[in-house]
This record gives structure tokens, C-alpha cells and sequence, in this order.
């Protein structure tokens, strides 16, 4: 691989990195995938963060950097110690994952938020759902949320659902927050029976509403990197039933991306947003549960599959003669010139002819 992207504008990139920091948070939200708690204190030092993030350098990457925990906010001098090392040493941006119990007031948010901007926050993944708002008052999101603003700092709502809970709609209403395409969206996520959900959340609060065809996930954009080192390919809850693609405080992360941009089932995954390839393939071999079971999404399904060690051994022996096949699938999927996926057609799984 050359050299990051970030000073040559002809290099465009889909892939970035990310560092789950800890597993520590003040909330023990219901729904939660990783049971993070106040007493999860497992964390990644900031010798082992600025090794992974050190390799950047040697990567095509979008230059911005994704925290995430338990709660970043938690450990704030650690965040702002992190943060002077990746605007001064990478020159990339920075995105942080929150429940914003830290903005008690519009001022304490204001005062919080400027320091990150000047540090290179330019984005906030806020967590803002029935099961949040048992730990943190509402009112701390709408203070975040306006002093992002007031800094320029974009602001994604996400909210975790299910049949019965306020929706992400109904928290912009009552913030009265306006949607702001540039500043502000909205992004409702499907709440997933996987962690502490499984045991806390009532199995009828699930909607399993999702449908086995070509989507969109982040699998093979979002490199993340676990308190423990270990390397997973996505951001979603499916990565939990993966054992990791290596581990980045004891090699190289550049290596371990370099593997999995070349692995037939991560492509195959990638290139079809979800496992509707492999559901496919696991029914012509027998195995045809998967593509008829309901699950919540495609993060669901995935999780669900990755722990059938039966299942993911035959299809990594399927997968394995069609490995450049699917490499070129998904760079194709990722010009967005993906039509073929779409097709109805048996055989709609292959990589037409003429390309």
C-alpha cells in the first residue's frame, strides 16, 4: 500500500479506521451489545492507540479517525491526548461516539466541544433512544447538540428501536431540532436481540422486519480495533461472532487490512451489504436455514451466522477458488455501479461477463 490519500485528492478511499477505547461508560443501557458498564474497566492505552494509528501513514484511508467505547467522554484527558497526537502527527479529522452525559449545560458542552474542535472533532455519533435516556436526561443531547452546531460540528442521532420504543423522529420532535441535512440527521437502528439485550429486552420487542437482498453495511469500510487489539472488519454487532482478523499491538494493522481486502468471504460480504451471497450459497449446498429464518438485520443475520462453525467452514471452502471474483465484486459494488446485484436472476450472485 502508498501512502494515505489525505494530501493526494486523485486517491479516493471508502475505508477508514476506528479504536473502540474501552468497555467503560456511566450507563448500562438495556440494550447494549457490549456490555459496557461503569465497572467494565478494560481500555486501550494510548502507547497501543497511537500504534495503530501510527500505521495510518502507510494506508489509503479517509482521514478521519472513528472513537467509540463504552463511553470516549468518559476519559476526557485521555481523548484530548489522543486527539493532539492524530491532528499532529496524521493531520486527520475525528468522529466520536457518545451519549453526551458529560453536557449537563449548554456552557459545559460549549467549553468541551470547542477545545475538540480546535483538536479536529468534526463529527458526534449520538446515541439518543428510550434506552439512553434511563441513564442521561434528554436536555444533555439538545446542549450537545447546540454547541456542535455553533462549532460547525456534525451531529448524527442514532436511535435504538424497537416495536414499542420512541423513535428517532419522536426525540427531534421533542428536542425541536431542526433537520439540518448538513449539521444534523436522524438515523433510527433496529434494536438486535445480541449482548445484553438478549436477556433484558422482552423477545417481542424485536422487529424482525429485515429482508434477505443486496443492501449496504460497513463491512471492509471501518477497520476497528478493540481494547484487547484485536481487529475486526466492521462496525456492526456482527464482528462479535468473528474471531478477529489479528491483532494491531502485535502486527502490523497495515498487514491485517491488506488480508482482509483479499479475503473471498469479507468481499463477498462487502459487496452485497450483508450476507445475501452467503445465505445463497449455504441453501444451494443444504444448508437452507439461514436464507429462511427472520432476523432484525443485517447485522443480526451475520452475527447469527458467523457463530455456526459448520456453516462458515464450508463456505470459506466455496468461497476460496472465486477469491479475485469477489474482490472485483466489491470494488464494482463500491463505484456504485452495482445494478447486477439487484438482478432476480438465479445466477445473480456472479460477476457479469463484460466486466
Amino acid at each position: 500500500m502508498g501512502k494515505t490519500g489525505t494530501n493526494d485528492p486523485t486517491v479516493v478511499s471508502r475505508q477508514m479506521l476506528g479504536l473502540q477505547l474501552s468497555y467503560l461508560c456511566n450507563a448500562t443501557c438495556r440494550a447494549c451489545a457490549f456490555d459496557c458498564s461503569p465497572q467494565h474497566s478494560l481500555a486501550m492505552s494510548l502507547r497501543n492507540a497511537k500504534k495503530v494509528l501510527g500505521c495510518a501513514h502507510d494506508m489509503h484511508l479517509i482521514p478521519v479517525v472513528g472513537l467509540t467505547g463504552g463511553e470516549p467522554f468518559f476519559q476526557l484527558n485521555f481523548l484530548k491526548e489522543l486527539m493532539r497526537f492524530v491532528k499532529n502527527d496524521l493531520n486527520f479529522k475525528i468522529s466520536i461516539s457518545t451519549n453526551c452525559f458529560w453536557a449537563r449545560t449548554e456552557k459545559r458542552a460549549n467549553t468541551i466541544l470547542n477545545e475538540l474542535a480546535d483538536l479536529g472533532l468534526i463529527a458526534l455519533l449520538i446515541s439518543v433512544d428510550d434506552f439512553h435516556q434511563e441513564f442521561v436526561p434528554v436536555e444533555y443531547i439538545k446542549n450537545a447538540v447546540n454547541a456542535a452546531v455553533d462549532l460547525n460540528i456534525n451531529c448524527i442521532l442514532q436511535s435504538m428501536e424497537t416495536r414499542t420504543s420512541r423513535k428517532a423522529t419522536d426525540f427531534i420532535h421533542e428536542l425541536d431540532l431542526p433537520l439540518d441535512g448538513n449539521l444534523i440527521q436522524s438515523v433510527p437502528i433496529a434494536c438486535e436481540p445480541v449482548g445484553r439485550a438478549v436477556l433484558e429486552v422482552p423477545e417481542d420487542e424485536f422487529v424482525y422486519s429485515w429482508q434477505n437482498k443486496a443492501g449496504s453495511c460497513s463491512m471492509l469500510h471501518m477497520f476497528i480495533t478493540d481494547p484487547l487489539g484485536k481487529v475486526f472488519p466492521c462496525c456492526g454487532t456482527a464482528a462479535q461472532g468473528l474471531p478477529g482478523l489479528g491483532n494491531a499491538f502485535e502486527e502490523s494493522i497495515v498487514d491485517i487490512v491488506h488480508h482482509a481486502n483479499a479475503d473471498p468471504l469479507y468481499n463477498a460480504l462487502a459487496a452485497w451489504g450483508g450476507p445475501f451471497l452467503l445465505f445463497k450459497i449455504l441453501a444451494e449446498n443444504g444448508i437452507g436455514q439461514y436464507a429462511a429464518n427472520h432476523y432484525v438485520s443485517a447485522c443480526h443475520a451475520c452475527h447469527s451466522l458467523f457463530k455456526d462453525q459448520e456453516a462458515m467452514a464450508m463456505l470459506k471452502e466455496k468461497l476460496a477458488p472465486r477469491r479475485v471474483e469477489l474482490m472485483a465484486a466489491r470494488l464494482l459494488a463500491w463505484t456504485n455501479q452495482a445494478d447486477w446485484r439487484l438482478s432476480g436472476d438465479s445466477e445473480s450472485y456472479l460477476i457479469p461477463a463484460a466486466f
